[in-house]
């Protein structure tokens, strides 16, 4: 997930209407991506968890070692487990 947010590999063009969700594309991507690996789909997550996750992978700049302990409580409260 950090190198896919952190590469950038949606590039926008120079002159499209840049939309707030459109910046955060690439982030949303990522996280998705994160969360098909973990076979956990977007919807069972609150929005205010998604929305402070893509927050998190657009500003911060997180090892790889948290993000992926982030994503580690993630599926572990999706499942019902106790970390």
């Amino acid at each position: 997930m950090k190198w896919i947010a952190k590469t950038r590999p949606i590039q926008l063009v120079n002159g499209e209407r840049i939309t707030k969700a459109a910046l955060l594309s690439n982030e949303v991507f990522a996280l998705f991506a994160g969360l098909e690996h973990l076979n956990i789909k977007p919807q069972e997550i609150s929005d205010r968890y998604t929305l402070n996750l893509l927050y998190t992978l657009h500003n911060r700049n997180l090892d790889a070692e948290v993000i992926s302990s982030m994503m580690y409580l993630v599926e572990q409260s999706m499942t019902g487990n106790k970390p």
